[in-house]
């Protein structure tokens, strides 16, 4: 079981780090041209949802693996939003 444990807490360190690469992108090019706002949307909603889940059933590893992308897709909108043309 405890090797069950740490092949959910490594899946959990890099879907939360995973956005981190497009978010430095970003910041480092102002470019978003390539970006879909729905798909930021849509992410940001359903990390909403684990989050609203998590708590609801006490998992709070899941609300934290939630937050952390959330986060992060919500300042990559926020920049498609101020570079977008």
């Amino acid at each position: 079981m405890e090797n069950v444990l740490i092949l959910g807490y490594c899946a959990v360190f890099i879907g939360s780090i995973a956005p981190f690469s497009q978010l430095y992108q970003v910041v480092k090019t102002h470019k978003v041209r390539d970006l879909s706002p729905t798909f930021f949307i849509l992410r940001i909603l359903s990390e909403i949802m684990y989050v609203a889940y998590g708590g609801l059933v006490e998992d709070y590893v899941m609300v934290c693996s939630a937050v952390v992308p959330a986060s992060v897709e919500l300042i990559i909108f926020l920049y498609w939003c101020k570079y977008h043309k």
